[in-house]
């Protein structure tokens, strides 16, 4: 589907089970700070880009069942430019994250994340809480909240601090 050598939100359609099962693959776009979808089965699905988090919605009265797999490329770095508006970028979390100082230990929570990306770059972790059907947001370095789990392979908001850039290279196992 789409150009050849080029994966976008048709290809994620066709492969979660076609518009049928999936109504929607929505992403964030930075410039606009606002949502924008493509509806799956319509012309013009946009690009996927690596290390990008992507919502997927349902199709009206359906479940949508599947393994997303993949591979992380170890030496593939974010990078994320200052914007003017929310500072929130989507990412995917590599399945395979580890933090250093926690060698052995699998729990990641959002202050481990928010000390791997850098204090000075980052503000927020944000999470979409499926069950409340709700955006939690973690302030970095917060004492006042408990940092949530990280669940691998799942898409995060990061929040940079004022005009900083985000560059980050994850720790891995």
């Amino acid at each position: 589907v789409g150009t050849v050598g080029v994966l976008d939100a048709e290809d994620l359609c066709l492969d979660l089970g076609g518009f049928e099962t999936v109504g929607a693959v929505i992403r964030w776009n930075e410039s606009t700070s606002t949502l924008s979808e493509h509806l799956c089965g319509a012309p013009s699905p946009f690009a996927l880009s690596k290390g990008v988090g992507y919502g997927v919605r349902n199709a009206p009265g359906r479940d949508i069942q599947g393994a997303v797999v993949g591979a992380h490329d170890n030496s593939y770095s974010y990078s994320i430019a200052a914007s003017g508006t929310s500072q929130l970028s989507w990412l995917s979390i590599p399945y395979h994250i580890r933090i250093p100082e926690n060698l052995g230990v699998l729990l990641v929570t959002a202050e481990d994340l928010c000390r791997q990306v850098g204090a000075s770059e980052i503000l927020a972790i944000v999470r979409w809480n499926n069950a409340a059907s709700v955006f939690e947001a973690y302030g970095c370095g917060s004492d006042l909240a408990v940092p949530f789990e990280i669940e691998r392979g799942e898409a995060y908001g990061l929040i940079n601090r004022g005009t900083q850039a985000i560059s980050w290279q994850p720790t891995h196992y």
